[in-house]
């Protein structure tokens, strides 16, 4: 997910059955950062710290994504976010 010039990013999942996404962002010392969940096939992270409203440092982090269909079933995946200011 390339992002230029922006102040969000978009992670996107691919499928026709997707009923819930879920992002848990973590930085690179392995802190979650934030939670982000939506009833739809795409969630829009706001490159801001959770609890503390401060705009993320620049760094690579990492999303884990849970994808759910509405089957039930349930797949992980994992995405870098690099985020440059």
């Amino acid at each position: 997910n390339p992002v230029i010039s922006s102040n969000h990013v978009r992670i996107s999942a691919l499928g026709g059955n997707i009923i819930a996404l879920r992002a848990k962002i973590y930085n690179l010392a392995g802190e979650l950062i934030r939670t982000l969940e939506t009833p739809s096939d795409s969630i829009e992270w706001d490159l801001r710290v959770i609890g503390r409203n401060i705009p993320a440092a620049e760094g690579v982090y990492i999303a884990l994504v849970e994808v759910l269909d509405e089957s039930g079933v349930k797949d992980t995946r994992t995405v870098r976010i690099v985020v440059l200011r």
